[in-house]
């Protein structure tokens, strides 16, 4: 028999975002040799990119908690001589500019601010500086500048003056980013950053009625999983407090399901987890309620799903269709945890 513990746990971790915002720095007078890892011609020529993840929806968090956070990446080619600066490291900095006291910086949108941390994890304080990169560069070695947490997103009032919809975001036009060589030159404009993202903001009052949905396969035996068998399991997840039909007929229409897990296989399976007492040879597939398959590594358009509208309330309806991945099957617990954010498209 395979027993059944744990389950899908669907948390309601909400969405929203995306959009593009660039920037530019005015250009001072500078030292070259900040130059020499770099994306573009010259200093102040350089582009890096934020790119933002997913939010959480404002009404989800409270405040001072985190929305959502954006990932420092890009490519530098470093140009420099070994000696002496090869030796001595290039960095990159982020210096907010906004000039408050603290660490949680202003923003143009009412009632999120922005904390931005180091390569080191801290907190870059609002009036200051600190590194989001260094390297001891080869020259015509070629660099990938990789920062998960380079922003976070925080939620800085109890409610915000945006409307219901969608709406852009920004980070603090005074933001900047310096490079340097350590103990060799001092901070100048390195060139500008490009915030993106592929949607934007989503604000509006639905929110997931379950903190998590458990699938119980209870005890399933094998030969039901012979030549294909699968034992399916049917289950709901269900938004509300929309405020009205119509309101949730537009956040419908707008919103996407985005699935995270460690489970998830290439093929947008799970597969069960790998723990002592866990089954083994088997997998789950999540299928929409007519039974065709949904890849969890890519985007599901609420709109494009089987769900129902009942007053403020919107419920998708879904199948776990347990099958067998190997010809042998090890009895065990069925243990996966799934999390799905709620994105706009």
């Amino acid at each position: 028999m395979i027993s059944y513990s744990g389950g899908c746990s669907f948390f309601r971790d909400y969405l929203v975002i995306f959009f593009v915002c660039v920037v530019y720095s005015g250009f001072v007078s500078a030292d070259y040799r900040n130059n020499y890892c770099n994306s573009g011609a010259k200093l102040g020529s350089n582009s890096i990119s934020f790119k933002l993840g997913y939010l959480r929806p404002f009404s989800e968090v409270e405040v001072g908690g985190v929305l959502g956070t954006a990932a420092l990446v890009g490519t530098l080619k470093c140009s420099a001589e070994e000696e002496p600066y090869g030796k001595l490291g290039f960095s990159l900095q982020i210096v907010p500019g906004t000039g408050e006291p603290g660490v949680i910086c202003s923003t143009p949108i009412d009632g999120v601010g922005v904390r931005y941390r180091s390569a080191y994890g801290r907190a870059i304080p609002c009036d200051h500086w600190d590194e989001v990169f260094m390297v001891q560069p080869r020259k015509g070695g070629q660099y990938a500048v990789s920062l998960d947490q380079a922003v976070e997103f925080i939620k800085t009032k109890p409610r915000t003056s945006l409307g219901p919809g969608l709406h852009e975001l920004r980070l603090p036009p005074s933001s900047y980013i310096y490079s340097y060589w350590k103990g060799i030159t001092v901070s100048d404009t390195w060139g500008e950053y490009i915030f993106y993202s592929t949607a934007k903001l989503l604000v509006a009052d639905c929110r997931m009625v379950d903190a998590n949905k458990t699938v119980d396969f209870e005890g399933v035996n094998p030969y039901h999983l012979v030549d294909g068998g699968m034992v399916e399991k049917k289950f709901d997840l269900t938004l509300g407090s929309c405020g009205s039909q119509s309101a949730a007929e537009e956040f419908n229409d707008v919103a996407s399901f985005h699935f995270q897990s460690k489970n998830i296989r290439a093929d947008g399976r799970l597969e069960n987890d790998r723990c002592e007492g866990c089954a083994k040879g088997i997998l789950i597939t999540v299928a929409n309620a007519k039974g065709k398959m949904i890849d969890l590594n890519k985007s599901y358009l609420m709109k494009d799903g089987d769900y129902n509208l009942s007053g403020e309330r919107i419920t998708h309806h879904f199948l776990a269709k347990l099958g067998r991945d190997f010809k042998n099957i090890e009895a065990g617990r069925i243990q996966v945890v799934l999390t799905l954010i709620i994105s706009s498209l």
